[in-house]
């Protein structure tokens, strides 16, 4: 039985999974001359100047279609690559903070880190969940400052004594670390990324973030946190109250 933190990951990537579909029907209905009007000068059916001044710019041809299919399909994809990202992040924090409510040992679920409280924001938290939730949400923050993906995900396995495949948390890597450049260098992989995962397809010297990519990010991802779900299941890491 899957805990309700996993249910509710699956669910908002399936959200995400429907945008990515509309994507693709949109694209290839527009490529298909379907949503074209050839009485029009503008690119689309329904288009006008008064309504969507920016989609009137372009002219009723093949390259203007094209060009705004791809645009949409670009912009959705990375921000799908995104999206993923901090779906994994959230629900490495509430794991942690479920564990910590079901009494883990808080030896174990610190580790080397530590950090203070002041009393006044101590007694604002007023409950055990609270506070719980508090710690988790540091713990994960101090771990996403060190920039490190697979630092991250191997912490919280080392953290919560899981025992996670190596080979699953690495073939989710090259999409996950995707995010970083997606973010903050355009979409760019500087020469370590590219090092890395020399399979990793380019375009113009960004990633090729396309249907492939999302597909496997869907994949890799997926298969990822069912893992870490089943090992803290196993363990019973969780309270009954936690599972779905």
């Amino acid at each position: 039985m899957p805990s309700k933190i996993l249910q509710t990951f699956q669910s908002r990537l399936n959200s995400f999974d429907d945008d990515i579909e509309l994507v693709e029907v949109l694209n290839k209905n527009i490529i298909a001359n379907e949503l074209t009007d050839s009485n029009s000068p503008n690119v689309l059916k329904r288009v006008n100047k008064k309504e969507f001044s920016h989609l009137a710019r372009y002219g009723n041809n093949e390259g203007s279609r094209k060009k705004i299919a791809g645009h949409l399909r670009t912009t959705v994809y990375g921000a799908y690559v995104k999206d993923v990202y901090e779906e994994v992040t959230q629900y490495m924090r509430t794991l942690l903070e479920l564990v910590s409510r079901s009494g883990y040992d808080p030896e174990k679920l610190l580790g080397n880190f530590s950090f203070t409280v002041d009393a006044k924001e101590l007694l604002k938290l007023g409950s055990w969940e609270n506070i719980c939730e508090h710690v988790s949400l540091a713990i994960v923050r101090n771990l996403e400052r060190e920039r490190s993906t697979l630092g991250l995900l191997k912490n919280m396995s080392d953290r919560l004594n899981l025992g996670i495949d190596e080979t699953i948390i690495t073939a989710a890597l090259p999409y996950l670390e995707a995010r970083h450049y997606l973010v903050h260098a355009d979409g760019k992989p500087d020469q370590a990324y590219k090092d890395k995962y020399p399979t990793m397809k380019m375009n113009n010297g960004k990633l090729d973030i396309g249907y492939n990519f999302v597909m496997a990010t869907r994949e890799k991802v997926r298969t990822l946190v069912e893992e870490y779900d089943k090992a803290v299941i196993n363990k019973k890491l969780l309270r009954p109250e936690d599972m779905q």
